[in-house]
């Protein structure tokens, strides 16, 4: 299920474990569908992150990261209310 889309990515949600309190999200490449990471609650910090799928490093543009920073805002706006 597609959670929303920017112009280079899809945000799309993953099913999780009823006793989760928090969602997770697949980040893909729009165009190619690859996927690049998740954006998951990282509890040690007590807020959502981004967590690469790569071994061999990443390159993301700035409006990329925007993006990614957008969603998570939104994702933790929500979990306020």
């Amino acid at each position: 299920m597609i959670t929303k889309e920017t112009q280079y990515l899809i945000f799309e949600e993953t099913a999780v474990p009823p006793h989760f309190k928090t969602g997770r999200w697949v980040v893909r490449n729009k165009e190619s569908g690859i996927p690049l990471g998740t954006i998951e609650w990282y509890s040690h910090w007590r807020q959502y992150c981004f967590l690469i799928y790569t071994d061999h490093g990443a390159v993301y543009s700035r409006s990329c990261m925007k993006d990614i920073i957008d969603f998570i805002d939104e994702q933790m706006e929500k979990r306020k209310a």
